[in-house]
């Protein structure tokens, strides 16, 4: 197996997943390490991959989980927690909007790439 780099530049790290873009359709795909090179897609190490971010109003899928859950610590865990809680707590206006792919999930507030959503569907 031919172990393949980092495609940004001055990195010389192992890749470990494959980035892909749909340009049409607004959309990066972070998927599993393609077995050969295509052009276009570009191969990401781990260290990339966490600082990862997609052009504003793009979306970013992934379809393969790079970093299993036994490997986060719960640290890292509670400091997310903590980060999606403060955005949920702010008291700047924002309209709920419904999600692209889901009409009755609702974006109720967002920070960046960190967003707090609502199942409508399933409010009582």
């Amino acid at each position: 197996m031919l172990i393949r780099r980092c495609s940004r530049v001055a990195c010389s790290a192992d890749a470990v997943a494959t980035l892909l873009y749909d340009y049409d359709n607004q959309m990066a795909q972070l998927a599993a390490l393609e077995d050969e090179h295509a052009p276009g897609h570009y191969d990401l190490c781990a260290a990339h991959i966490t600082r990862l971010s997609v052009p504003a109003g793009w979306q970013l899928t992934r379809t393969v989980d790079i970093f299993p859950v036994a490997a986060r610590t719960t640290t890292e865990l509670v400091t997310l927690a903590n980060e999606v809680r403060s955005i949920g707590l702010r008291d700047e206006m924002f309209s709920p909007r419904p999600l692209q792919d889901n009409s009755s999930i609702i974006e109720l507030r967002r920070l960046g790439h960190l967003r707090v959503i609502a199942d409508v569907s399933r409010a009582s």
